[in-house]
Order: structure tokens, then sequence, then C-alpha cells
């Protein structure tokens, strides 16, 4: 038996080296209740070689997020709920079946943000279905819940020694499309707006709302960044309890609030320290040298500095140099006598 191995990564629909995705792609479906949200992913593979591949590929979530499902759906209806094993008699089970030729998968957590699915012994022309659930708490942002769907493996999650993760982990770019989102919040008080800062231009966003529930679907969405979606109420800080009676008797309770705290003005200095000796000459696994990315970093957070704030920028080396003999306040001139500094800078 001929087999080969793949190795993706992102939040994937197919497992196929041609232009060919089965339908569906991938589906995401959430709701959320209480800045508590539960996401099931499905996502659809087909082995288009004339080959069985195993493949394995890297799925992202968000850190805080908790797995709760993992279930395998053949085409002859067969379906396969995950259990839970202790993760090295889960990898030697796994391994185990594979090498008996048999269909296998394994979902493992490398990090808390990063979880290894792999997918063993599919046949030339099969299809599967992977169906994976967790769930996962909002934040705030302002006076709106956050709702985050990572899609890919980004510079975020770049490879650290000892993670588990290869090196092309964090480079390897995603051009494929087709995943269909819906997420429905469900308001304690009447719903007023819901935007994404980072979908907002999709034309294919629509909302939808009825009192206290609102919908958010995007169709065939590109997988070159994470969705973030911002719900808000009439009364967001309006606490509520919770109780779920399970099926065997027992029951389960939580207490949402959000308490609206103003705080007094700080000021704040904040000081950049910038390596500039020689050895930021030197290439990355990006392609680039540690100087260009250490620029780029330094505009994007000059870019995003607090209001009412001072700052300075202080490069070092054999000795070192600020870019003003005293903190700056943050404004226009000063924000940009930083830019040009920070776009010149050399080793």
């Amino acid at each position: 038996m001929t087999e080969r191995h793949e190795t993706l990564f992102g939040l994937l629909g197919r497992l196929s080296l041609t232009e060919d995705r089965p339908p569906g792609g991938v589906r995401v479906e959430a709701e959320v209740h209480n800045f508590l949200s539960e996401v099931k992913v499905t996502q659809w593979y087909k082995n288009t070689e004339a080959e069985t591949l195993t493949a394995k590929y890297y799925f992202p979530l968000d850190e805080a997020a908790s797995v709760c499902a993992f279930q395998a759906e053949y085409e002859d209806g067969t379906v396969v709920d995950g259990i839970v094993r202790e993760k090295g008699a889960a990898k030697r089970e796994y391994l185990s079946a594979v090498k008996q030729g048999k269909s296998a998968q394994l979902l493992e957590s490398l990090r808390p943000d990063i979880f290894l699915v792999s997918v063993g012994n599919i046949e030339p022309g099969a299809s599967i279905k992977i169906k994976l659930t967790y769930v996962a708490p909002l934040k705030n942002e302002g006076k709106a819940a956050r709702f985050l769907l990572p899609t890919h493996v980004a510079l975020r999650y770049s490879p650290t020694p000892g993670s588990g993760l290869p090196a092309e982990c964090s480079s390897r770019a995603l051009p494929f499309t087709g995943m269909n989102i819906s997420v429905k919040f469900f308001t304690k008080s009447q719903f007023t707006n819901i935007t994404s800062p980072t979908h907002g231009m999709n034309p294919s966003l629509s909302i939808k709302s009825a009192d206290k529930v609102c919908e958010a679907t995007l169709q065939d969405m590109a997988l070159d960044r994470d969705l973030v979606l911002l719900c808000q109420e009439e009364n967001p800080h309006q606490p509520e309890a919770c109780i779920e009676l399970s099926t065997d008797g027992t029951m389960a309770g939580v207490v949402t609030f959000r308490p609206e705290i103003e705080f007094r003005e700080v000021k704040r200095e904040i000081i950049f320290l910038v390596d500039r000796s020689g050895s930021m000459n030197d290439m990355t696994w990006t392609g680039r040298t540690n100087m260009e990315n250490a620029r780029e970093a330094l505009l994007l957070f000059l870019r995003s500095l607090p209001p009412h704030c001072s700052f300075n920028i202080v490069g070092f080396g054999s000795s070192f140099t600020p870019l003003f003999p005293v903190s700056r306040p943050y404004d226009d001139e000063s924000l940009q006598e930083a830019v040009s500094y920070a776009a010149s800078m050399q080793p």
C-alpha cells in the first residue's frame, strides 16, 4: 500500500492537492450566552489522490477555550465519538491503528492555543467529516462582548523551542476559502448593534436580529485572518444567573456580571528599548533581518499608544541613544518624529 503524509496549517476544509473542494468545506456554528460561547466546527475532507493519505494539521483555538467533543463521520454513516485518554496512551493507540491500516483520528493539545489533528489512512476517493466542539469565554471590548474565531496559524503562534510546532507553521500561507459561519448572540437586554473590525467590509456579512437574539453570518469566508465580532446591548451591566439541569438529575449554575467601573486618569510613560547591536543584521525564519522585524513591530506599537501618555525610544548596542532628551507627550508631531526615526533605524 502506497501512503503519503500531508501537513497542513489552519482551519482547512479539505485534504487535497487539487482545487476541488467538497460541498460545505468548513462550517462554524456558534451560540453565545452570558459571555460564554459554544462553537461547533464541522470540516469535510476528501482524498482526491490515488494513494492512501495520512494527514496532520495544526488547528488554532482561543487559548481560553476547552474542547468538549470530537467526532468523525464516514461516508457509510459510521460515527466515531472521541474519548479522553492520557496523551501518551492516546498517541500509541492511534499509531497502532494506523500501522494496522485502520482509519483513525487523534486530537491533541500542543499548546493552549494550538491543537494538532491527525487523520490516518484516508483511502483514495474517500471522504470524512470531522466535528469539533469547544467552549470559550468572551472578553469585553469597551461596552461590547468580543467574539473571536481563530482561523489560521499566524505569526502570534510562532514556534518556540519545545513547542512541538514546525518552523513553517508560522509562515505557511493559506490560499483557501470556503468557511461558512453562523454566530448567534442571546443578550440579556435589547440588542443594539453588532460590528466586525476584521470583516466589516465583507459583502457576505449578514446581520439579523429580533428582540434579544442576533445572528451574524458569513459565506465562503477567506481564511486570511481571524474573525472578530463585537456585540452590544442596551444594558450590558445587568447581572444574570443561569441554572442547567443535566439528564442525570444534577445541576450546574453560573452567574455573569460586568460591573461598570470608572478609573481615574493615570499618567503613563512608555519607553521602547530597541536592540541595535550587530546581531540585529541576522536573518530570521521569516526571511527578514531581526532589525526589519523590530522596525515593523515598533511602528505598530507607536501607532497604538494610548492618548495622554508620554513616550521615548532608546536604542542600545555598545552604547545607548534616546530619541528625545526627555520623554515627549504623544501627539501628531512627536509621533511623526518617532515614525521617521523608527523607519530609518539600523544596527
